[in-house]
């Protein structure tokens, strides 16, 4: 079967001149000038660490991310991805991840390893997950089984519900971000973006960054006013589960106006042998996370309360 081009997308937001956005150590938001390589104190560090560096994964803007070996235990040697992160006067993403990250611990959420800073670089050393991210499989395999996709959908589910529970938001789950260990269990990644939040939904706290990839990003955002991301995080989960049935994404456009004004009409459509063999309340759960009105889209409690996952 024939995959959509749009599952593989590097569209960003285009956010107005006040606002910034940047897709963290993203693997197709590469920048031709920037050095793939270790530098000679780099290496030195990763060693000094017990980190030995093997191959290149992912060049983004800011970050490099490599695969590497860390032998601090002399039982066994652990695989492990490397971040590599320039520290900049923006680092206050940074900071936010390295807060989050050294405090989260969840069996869905990639773990992490260390966390070291050295000469102008934060370094956040992870467990590497062996068969690669979501969307790598989707590319590969192509649709989804339902009962495959009911058991990652869950799994994601529940990370964004620990997640949610303590307060933090993610704002940039997509299939990227969603990677897959050696069980083939859901593993979500990069915190670039994340932040802790304050109010309930009635009272929510409003974000003011504008981030995330275009064909993932909640209606919401695309208005250009505060927002509330823990509904914003809902709509990216919609966006994953359409994917993973379909393998495509649910909306493509080029521009900001025509992405809104598709995701306002809900003009995503199902493929016809996929729809046919899908249940109605995987359908419906789609169309409940796909639902532009904020007051109207499900909630992480009513996810995992849904009829389509608390099915077996």
């Amino acid at each position: 079967m024939s995959l959509n081009p749009s599952l593989r997308t590097s569209s960003k937001i285009t956010t107005p001149e006040s606002h910034y956005s940047h897709s963290r150590g993203g693997r197709f938001s590469v920048s031709p000038s920037q050095d793939s390589h270790l530098s000679r104190e780099e290496r030195k560090c990763l060693e000094i660490q017990g980190l030995q560096v093997q191959s290149l994964v992912a060049l983004g803007g800011f970050s490099r991310v490599y695969r590497g070996i860390s032998s601090t235990s002399l039982a066994r040697r652990e695989s492990v991805a490397i971040k590599v992160t320039e520290i900049t006067e923006r680092s206050r993403f940074l900071r936010r991840e390295m807060n989050i990250i050294r405090t989260i611990q969840h069996p869905y959420i990639i773990p992490l390893h260390s966390i070291f800073v050295n000469e102008g670089k934060c370094y956040i050393v992870t467990k590497l997950a062996e068969q690669g991210d979501l969307l790598d499989y989707l590319m590969q395999h192509g649709v989804t089984q339902e009962e495959t996709a009911r058991t990652w959908f869950r799994q994601l589910a529940e990370a964004v519900l620990y997640l949610h529970s303590q307060d933090i938001v993610h704002r940039d789950v997509k299939c990227e971000n969603i990677l897959l260990n050696e069980k083939f269990e859901v593993q979500l990644a990069d915190f670039g973006f994340a932040r802790i939040v304050d109010g309930s939904r009635i009272n929510p706290y409003l974000s003011e960054t504008y981030c995330g990839s275009l064909s993932y990003v909640a209606p919401e955002i695309l208005k250009w006013k505060p927002y509330h991301p823990k509904p914003a995080d809902m709509w990216s989960l919609g966006v994953v589960l359409f994917a993973i049935f379909n393998a495509r994404l649910p909306f493509f456009a080029t521009t900001n106006w025509d992405m809104r004004r598709s995701q306002m009409r809900k003009t995503y459509k199902f493929r016809t042998r996929v729809k046919k063999n899908l249940s109605k309340s995987a359908i419906n759960l789609v169309s409940y996370l796909l639902e532009p009105a904020i007051e109207k889209r499900l909630t992480i409690e009513h996810v995992i309360r849904s009829k389509w996952l608390k099915y077996t």
